[in-house]
């Protein structure tokens, strides 16, 4: 039996319940409505976020295949590189490679291996994920995206410095004096990072066009690749999805442009409860590698139309300009990277070989 001061307590708290309900009421009722109006308003701002957005279209979706001549200028395989997933090359035709297997970067110059770095670990000198590395002027730049920083070395293999940063990282981009980063984060409704070279933000830009798609996707979607005209604009074209932005720092302007196959995302599949994501094994690429040269784009491509993997790889020529796609030709390799530069193909064959083509100017 309850004693004569839980009686009183039972009875105050039921006096206060019946005497005030409305305002208990209106109480749930305003904040049920300051809920579901937020929610709208988020949702709102998403969706005018994604329809501001125009994607333009080129002219015609069908490849033009050009007869472009090549010549076969170098082909060797490194004893010192073992998993080459990425390659650079110089203002001096120096040749950069990422060593997956020992987490360095490796210049390969008069038949002699610099590294950069001292591989595996957390020290300012080591590495555990590197996502992309650039050459400027006589300064390596690496970004590791576990360790969230950026190391410089020269261009002897001399360490400089690092640079730890709060944010993740994808690619980086060297421009005159500022710094672009694409980051891993889906948190940003923009997709780029302009910092200065002390690594200062000075903006975001680039406004994201998968808001639509949960975290998971999202940054399966972002996966691309980056280049730059070298003054003041920058290209991004998304490895799965058939887009290149266009971005001009001194305008603030950008846009976006189907790429000639228009290649439509994979159907994404999710596990671990949906916090990560992968494509099947045989999604088209449409952006494998990225280049900017003498007012072209160059991007090597996996996708679409008139492309056979096992007998050769596809280069879609655009003009920088416009994002105009011109023409294509065909490489007789699988290429499983490339950069070009001064007319030249420099690219990993096979997994482990590393091979150069030379374009001639009169067949282009």
């Amino acid at each position: 039996m309850p004693d004569q001061k839980q009686k009183h307590e039972h009875s105050i708290w039921k006096g206060h319940w019946t005497m005030h309900p409305p305002k208990r009421l209106f109480f749930l009722m305003f904040t049920l409505l300051l809920i579901i109006s937020c929610n709208q308003q988020k949702e709102k701002r998403n969706n005018e976020n994604i329809q501001v957005i125009s994607i333009k279209e080129q002219k015609i979706y069908k490849r033009n295949f050009k007869n472009i001549k090549i010549e076969k200028t170098i082909h060797f395989k490194s004893k010192n590189v073992y998993h080459p997933i990425m390659i650079r090359v110089d203002d001096d035709e120096d040749i950069y490679l990422y060593d997956l297997s020992v987490q360095k970067i490796k210049m390969l110059k008069n038949e002699k291996t610099i590294n950069f770095g001292e591989g595996i670990g957390k020290g300012p000198r080591e590495f555990t994920n590197i996502v992309d590395y650039r050459i400027n002027n006589d300064t390596v730049y690496i970004a590791d995206n576990q360790l969230k920083k950026i190391s410089t070395f020269k261009k002897n293999g001399v360490f400089i410095t690092t640079k730890n940063l709060n944010f993740s990282i994808h690619r980086i981009l060297i421009l005159r004096n500022k710094i672009v980063i694409s980051s891993g984060s889906t948190s940003s409704d923009k997709y780029f990072m302009l910092l200065d070279k002390k690594f200062n933000l000075i903006k975001n830009f680039g406004n994201r066009i998968d808001m639509v798609y949960p975290a998971s996707k999202r940054l399966f979607f972002s996966e691309g690749n980056l280049c730059t005209d070298g003054v003041s604009r920058i290209f991004y074209a998304f490895a799965y999805h058939g887009l290149i932005l266009s971005f001009d720092i001194k305008t603030d302007k950008f846009s976006y442009v189907y790429t000639i196959d228009k290649t439509p995302m994979p159907k994404i599949e999710t596990f671990a409860n949906g916090r990560f994501a992968r494509a099947p094994k045989e999604a088209p690429i449409s952006c494998l590698s990225l280049s900017y040269d003498n007012g072209k784009l160059y991007v090597l491509s996996l996708a679409g139309e008139g492309i056979d993997k096992t007998r050769y790889t596809v280069f879609d020529v655009y003009s920088a300009q416009t994002v105009k796609y011109e023409y294509s030709f065909k490489i007789p390799a699988r290429l499983n990277r490339a950069v070009v530069k001064n007319n030249v193909i420099y690219a990993i064959v096979n997994k482990i070989n590393i091979m150069c083509w030379r374009i001639k100017k009169n067949s282009i």
